[in-house]
């Protein structure tokens, strides 16, 4: 099962405080070796009062929160398939339905050729994707848009001594 470097980094320190244990030992153990489905029970009750979790808080709540997320966050089906351990892709289509329109809102924020028009007074450009995206994150530091951003930079530049022209007229 893949883990990510967060969980890694935990992992390590517990096992740090815990101690290396067996290859074949399990990794989180109570007073008695393995906790069971109770014992697991009550970690996460204590968990979710610490964290401040109003809703549900159990291992199939937190293992369909997972896959939304994976999701959402552009992971594919076959990978999700094989980490969550399904044999078929029939019940990864649930999470797929579950995550399908923050994942169509995303795509198209990303896709959409109208969102990717700069449209000045004469000026109307595509840009590539990740200028775009950069020149989006800059846009919501300084708190414009893309469009004024743009703007403003080209105001600059064809105000600047070093503007290429041809004939006395700026080349766009």
């Amino acid at each position: 099962m893949p883990v990510g470097g967060t969980a890694r980094t935990a992992i390590v320190r517990y096992m740090g405080k815990r101690g290396a244990g067996a290859p074949d030992e399990p990794l989180f153990l109570g007073r008695c070796g393995a906790p069971d489905w109770r014992g697991m029970q009550q970690v996460l009750k204590r968990l979710k009062t610490r964290a401040g979790i109003t809703g549900r808080c159990s291992p199939h709540s937190l293992r369909h929160k997972f896959a939304r997320s994976y999701l959402v966050n552009g992971g594919d089906v076959f990978s999700l398939q094989r980490i969550l351990g399904h044999t078929t892709l029939d019940m990864v289509k649930l999470y797929v339905a579950l995550a399908e329109l923050e994942v169509v809102r995303g795509l198209h924020a990303i896709a959409s050729p109208a969102d990717r028009l700069l449209i000045g007074p004469k000026v109307s450009v595509i840009m590539p994707r990740p200028v775009f995206r950069r020149l989006s994150e800059i846009a919501s530091e300084m708190r414009v848009t893309v469009e004024q951003l743009v703007g403003t930079a080209a105001a600059r530049f064809a105000m600047s001594p070093q503007a290429p022209t041809i004939g006395g007229a700026m080349s766009v």
